[in-house]
C-alpha cells in the first residue's frame, strides 16, 4: 500500500496500482460512506477493513476486486 490508501501491486515488468476504494450504503434514497480501506494480511494477500456498518443493508465497495 502506498500513502495514499492505493494498493500496489508489484508484477513482472511492473506495477498495478488498484485506487483507494469507496465504501458505502445506501438509506432512505441517501448515500452514506464507510471508513475503511485496504489491509495487508501478508506479502500476498489484501482484504477489506471496514469500520461499523448496516449489515442489513447491501454495501458497496468501489472498485470490486
Amino acid at each position: 500500500m502506498n500513502p495514499q490508501g492505493e494498493l500496489v501491486v508489484n508484477l513482472n515488468g511492473g506495477q498495478m496500482i488498484q485506487h483507494a476504494p469507496v465504501i458505502y450504503q445506501n438509506t432512505g434514497g441517501t448515500r452514506h460512506e464507510i471508513h475503511g480501506g485496504y489491509q495487508l494480511v501478508d506479502a500476498h494477500t489484501a482484504t477489506f477493513a471496514l469500520a461499523n456498518y448496516d449489515h442489513t443493508l447491501p454495501l458497496v465497495i468501489d472498485p470490486i476486486l
